[in-house]
C-alpha cells in the first residue's frame, strides 16, 4: 500500500482595485433564482455572476473581476511574456 500525503494550499495575490492595494482570495460564483416560463412552469435560465473576493486593509468586499488588477510575481512574468512576444503591457487595455 502506498502512502500518499494531500497537500491543500490556499494561495492569495496581491492585488489592486481602483487604487487601492488588497489580498485576493478566490473568484465567487453567485446563481440566482431559475426564471419559470410560466406558461409550461418550467425553470427556462438561470443567471450567474462572478466576483472576486477581495481582502483590503478595512474591509472585504466582492469586487467585479474587470475592476482587479494582479501585482505579484505571476503578473510580472506575464507582462514580460507579453514584452518579449509583442503583447500589451501591464494596465493597458485592448
Amino acid at each position: 500500500m502506498v502512502n500518499a500525503e494531500i497537500e491543500i494550499k490556499h494561495e492569495t495575490r496581491l492585488c489592486k482595485v481602483n487604487g487601492k492595494y488588497g489580498i485576493f482570495h478566490l473568484w465567487e460564483e453567485q446563481y440566482t433564482r431559475p426564471i419559470i416560463d410560466e406558461l409550461r412552469l418550467i425553470p427556462t435560465e438561470i443567471g450567474s455572476q462572478v466576483f472576486g473576493i477581495v481582502e483590503f486593509a478595512d474591509c472585504v468586499k466582492r469586487v467585479q473581476p474587470d475592476e482587479i488588477i494582479f501585482c505579484d510575481e505571476q503578473s510580472d512574468y506575464l507582462a514580460q511574456l507579453n514584452g518579449v512576444h509583442g503583447g500589451t503591457k501591464k494596465g493597458e487595455n485592448k
